[in-house]
């Protein structure tokens, strides 16, 4: 039987950065699309929401590549 720890390892080493990247960056340029619709024909609070989508995509997406350069520079340091 695995300890919480374990299980946890495991998951952590399951997640591909790039797969997320990609996916919420094809999101993201869907929420953009969907905004300048939304914008063209009046619709504002469509626009509004599709507008807040892409910000919380970005800053998902800023997280992770921040995330994955401090672990780069962690790396780096250790030699």
């Amino acid at each position: 039987m695995q300890s919480a720890v374990q299980d946890n390892q495991q998951r952590a080493s399951a997640f591909d950065p790039d797969a997320f990247l990609s996916e919420h960056l094809s999101l993201l340029a869907m929420n953009a699309t969907m905004a300048r619709d939304f914008l063209e024909v009046g619709d504002n609070a469509g626009f509004r929401y599709s507008l807040a989508c892409m910000i919380a995509r970005a800053k998902a997406v800023a997280g992770v590549v921040n995330d994955l350069g401090a672990l780069a520079d962690s790396k780096g340091s250790a030699r």
